[in-house]
């Protein structure tokens, strides 16, 4: 699932709502209010040594995003951990966004995830 996307946590949040569970519901919506930036990823190019990923950090609150680090990891086949890369983000403005090129490094990358 992706962690700091809105929209996929309110996916998750509805899915929940009709399992009847209110408990997770709720908590999947929480989730979703409380990102402090949405990301979303809008490419990725496997290559045969390397990758290139590309990515938008958004803030749409009113008040000024805090800086964060988004660890990205990219996936053989296997689910293996192919290359690592750590992206700083400084604080975003309010309604601004960043956007991120990636280029890791490494045979066999088919898949990324990344965390916060």
């Amino acid at each position: 699932m992706d962690p700091l996307n809105r929209q996929t946590l309110r996916m998750a949040a509805q899915a929940w709502r009709l399992k009847g569970k209110g408990d997770s519901t709720l908590h999947y919506l929480q989730l979703a209010e409380a990102l402090p930036v949405e990301v979303t990823v809008e490419g990725f190019r496997p290559g045969e040594h390397d990758a290139v990923l590309s990515a938008v950090v958004s803030n749409p609150r009113s008040t000024a995003s805090p800086p964060l680090t988004l660890t990205f990891e990219f996936l053989s086949a296997k689910g293996e951990v192919v290359a690592t890369l750590a992206q700083e983000v400084a604080a975003i403005a309010p309604g601004a966004n960043v956007t991120l090129d990636l280029k890791p490094k490494g045979a066999g990358i088919v898949a990324w995830r990344y965390k916060r």
